[in-house]
């Protein structure tokens, strides 16, 4: 049976975190997600004549424990069950120390511990719950953002800690967070007024298991108010910290400068529309339009990722079947716009036409102020590769040969001078200066087109009213000279 994807990941967060491996035992290990802890499963049994409430959705790591001990005092049997929230460090403290400390203690490293900023000053004891629910409220459980380095995908992950209890140890007592005064419900099995157990009895804690909520989260998360979107988040797949939008702003696949000052590395980052997986650049060098390969092991599936100039919402090709400089009508409901992108060959830099007025072949400028320099894109009709000349010295209607050593397929292309619908010739078959009627049926003009032998301008004749052979003026300045084809 394969492990859990939440097993692998929690074991992945705790190697990053220096868990002690030598105090850890797999025998205890268990998973309480949908998958491994059954819907139809009990929610609760009775354990040390205490309700234990089965911490669904969790994951626990074994803590190895003094077997000697547990046996002579019938821990197993007669010890309820508890949770403690947490954090990782204090969580790696406690299974050092062999126990819980009590504020005022000293460690073993010399350390006096503190009551816990935001709780009870002058409580000198532990707190234990019954249900995990009380323990993973934020005043207790710390919340880590994770990002995996095997699967790329961001997780938050709280931490606590699973116990045995001594039954006549602890005082029960109600919660202690307001919750009653609110009229809220923190667990739908334990009471509120049942919900903490204090103690000052050090030996009467054994902690037996890690505990790990691991959520996938979204790579980007949105709280909307009155359908406006008012924050946004992204991991730094470089430090692991978040950056956040608190007015949006983010738009996936565009370079991030992270925030914080610790870091302040470029990174890039776009879903997978196959598996919501997120992919990051840590360098920065992901090109809007290129076909990605999902970097999850359990997916792998090519796409492709263009934000829309007009409205920001980020356009996905789940087959990776979009032609770079082909028409693109923005998915998005409230925008339906029209638009086309090449990226440039020298700078990578996306240029965009929201006008969708871009023909394949012609030259271009690079719109990027720290570029600007003249290329030429061509789709290969056979492969679907992007051709590109970084001199723009292609001539249009001359033969290319695809550069993809796939392919290496000749054919020629000549821009409709009515429509500018692109022609092409698959079979590299077109003759400069042949009558052609434009292929797209909105048009269906006859038109011809030739390059002067002189300067290799393009000469245009829309009414298709030149016969080979005849001389004609050069119409460009530069040349103007009488020529013939």
């Amino acid at each position: 049976m394969s492990e859990c994807e939440k097993m692998k990941i929690g074991k992945e967060f705790l190697t990053h975190h220096k868990w002690p491996v030598a105090l850890s035992k797999k025998d205890h290990d268990r998973c309480y997600c949908r998958l491994c802890y059954l819907p139809s499963k009990s929610d609760t049994f009775n354990v040390g004549g205490h309700t234990y409430v089965i911490p669904r959705g969790w994951t626990r790591f074994g803590v190895y424990v003094d077997e000697p001990f547990a046996r002579h005092h019938h821990v197993w049997k007669s010890w309820a069950n508890c949770f403690h929230g947490t954090s990782i460090e204090n969580a790696k403290s406690i299974v050092e120390h062999r126990q819980l400390l009590l504020p005022r203690d000293m460690t073993l490293d010399g350390k006096k511990l503190q009551i816990r900023e935001g709780h009870i000053p002058g409580e000198y004891f532990f707190f234990t719950t019954p249900t995990i629910k009380y323990a993973a409220l934020d005043c207790y459980a710390h919340t880590y953002n994770f990002v995996s380095s095997t699967t790329g995908k961001h997780y938050t992950i709280k931490v606590a800690l699973q116990c045995k209890q001594k039954p006549d140890s602890f005082i029960i007592q109600p919660e202690t967070v307001g919750a009653r005064q609110k009229q809220q419900t923190i667990c739908p099995i334990v009471s509120n007024d049942e919900m903490e157990w204090k103690t000052q009895h050090r030996a009467s804690i054994m902690p037996y298991g890690l505990m790990l909520e691991i959520q996938d989260a979204d790579h980007i998360s949105e709280t909307v108010d009155n359908k406006t979107k008012t924050e946004q988040k992204v991991t730094c797949p470089n430090c692991n910290q978040e950056n956040v939008w608190s007015n949006g702003g983010y738009m996936e696949g565009k370079d991030v400068i992270c925030f914080h000052a610790t870091c302040k590395k470029k990174f890039q980052q776009v879903t997978c529309p196959n598996c919501s997986g997120s992919n990051f650049w840590k360098n920065g060098d992901y090109q809007m339009g290129m076909a990605v390969a999902c970097g999850h092991t359990n997916c792998k599936k090519k796409f492709q990722q263009i934000i829309c100039p007009h409205c920001s919402g980020s356009n996905t090709w789940k087959n990776a079947n979009y032609l770079e400089g082909s028409t693109v009508v923005c998915a998005y409901d409230n925008c339906k716009r029209k638009f086309q992108i090449v990226n440039c060959p020298h700078c990578s830099g996306c240029n965009f036409w929201k006008n969708n007025d871009y023909n394949e072949g012609v030259i271009l400028t690079c719109s990027y102020t720290n570029c600007k320099k003249k290329f030429q894109q061509i789709t290969c009709p056979h492969c679907s590769g992007s051709n590109t000349w970084k001199n723009a010295n292609y001539l249009e209607g001359s033969t290319v040969v695809c550069a993809y050593d796939n392919c290496k397929r000749k054919f020629q292309i000549v821009n409709c001078t009515h429509c500018s619908g692109c022609n092409i010739w698959k079979n590299n078959d077109y003759t400069p200066g042949a009558v052609t009627t434009c292929v797209y049926e909105n048009c269906k003009k006859k038109f011809q087109k030739a390059h002067c032998p002189s300067c290799s301008g393009v000469v245009i004749w829309k009414d298709a009213n030149y016969t080979f052979g005849s001389t004609f003026t050069c119409p460009h300045e530069n040349c103007k000279k009488s020529v013939k084809i």
